[in-house]
């Protein structure tokens, strides 16, 4: 959080909420089939994903603690990198009529515990919802055209999306030529899949894309976004990202 709110001054207008989900935290789900050597290499229990319903409540229940004058309930976004992606897709799917925005980066949705019967709830949830999603080209498991094929299809759009190319020089650039790409796939208004390459990272985007607000504009974005579905959450329970203070 600290390296890319010292650079991303609209990112400081933010109140950043940001739950996390190692070993022995409440929000982990384990998978007990599964190890993963630590930085000792001692094989410890791997976490799979966050807990949905946990997630959603620790993030609106923080919200709520810090109260209406602090809060816009109706400009809460939700945004995470690699697992928390997965999880920010879950929370779309299962909460995104109450949201804002959300910006999954280096993750897809993983569709966990998904039945088609559920699938006219699911449209419910995202038809209305902002996307913007972030991937390193080449991580091919981390994005999903069929996602947003599907998506675009629901809304009543052409699945086959519009393209424009931004090119950029990465931040530790010695020549400060722009040696880095952003691919920016749309489908209308709502849905983006920006893919980037040059960034000398075959996962991690979410440091050029969380820093650089002049390429990306993410934080602005974010801020301009609103849902006034998700006043309703300030008197209720209510998870991971950002809340734009009012």
């Amino acid at each position: 959080l600290q390296s890319f709110l010292e650079v991303n001054e609209v990112a400081r207008t933010f109140i950043i909420i940001a739950p996390m989900a190692a070993i022995g935290e409440p929000l982990a789900v384990v998978n007990e089939r599964r190890t993963k050597p630590n930085r000792f290499k001692v094989d410890t229990p791997y976490v799979s994903h966050f807990d949905l319903e946990k997630t959603w409540d620790c993030f609106t229940t923080a919200c709520r603690s810090l109260g209406q004058e602090k809060v816009d309930f109706t400009r809460l976004c939700v945004t995470g990198l690699s697992m928390g992606a997965q999880a920010t897709w879950d929370i779309a799917l299962g909460h995104g009529s109450q949201l804002a925005a959300v910006a999954p980066i280096a993750g897809c949705c993983s569709w966990r515990d998904f039945s088609w019967s559920a699938e006219q709830s699911v449209q419910r949830e995202l038809l209305g919802l902002p996307i913007r999603a972030f991937s390193v080209e080449a991580d091919v498991y981390s994005y999903a055209w069929r996602d947003f094929e599907w998506l675009a299809l629901r809304r009543g759009l052409s699945k086959e999306p519009s393209l424009e190319s931004l090119a950029f020089s990465p931040a530790d650039a010695a020549n400060g030529e722009p040696d880095a790409q952003a691919k920016v796939y749309s489908w209308g208004d709502l849905a983006q899949l920006n893919l980037i390459s040059g960034v000398m990272d075959d996962h991690n985007c979410w440091d050029v894309v969380y820093q650089r607000e002049d390429i990306f504009s993410l934080f602005t974005w974010m801020a301009a976004s609103k849902n006034s579905a998700g006043a309703s959450l300030a008197r209720r329970t209510s998870a991971a990202a950002a809340a734009q203070s009012s």
